[in-house]
């Protein structure tokens, strides 16, 4: 289903909202997010986020990085421990 006009959800609802697990995809099929959702917004616990700069797999907070987790970037690769990178 198309989300709004710049991005592009595939999963499971509930009540006509993102429930469950999903996978949120920009305007070119690139996914910005894979995890759950509860109530139409990313959730916490372990997910994928995805940008320009790079990519994010582990923990998740709301929706944005939080805890343990691997960053990875076009030209390195570090752990993230809370909201703190080192690599």
């Amino acid at each position: 289903m198309l989300y709004n006009s710049y991005n592009r959800y595939d999963g499971q609802w509930k009540q006509n909202q993102k429930d469950g697990k999903g996978i949120l995809t920009d305007e070119q099929g690139v996914t910005i997010y894979e995890g759950t959702f509860k109530n139409g917004n990313k959730e916490n616990g372990r997910g994928l986020l995805s940008s320009r700069k790079g990519q994010y797999r582990g923990q998740v907070l709301g929706g944005k990085r939080d805890g343990e987790g691997t960053m990875l970037y076009q030209d390195r690769e570090g752990e993230m421990t809370g909201r703190k990178y080192t690599g």
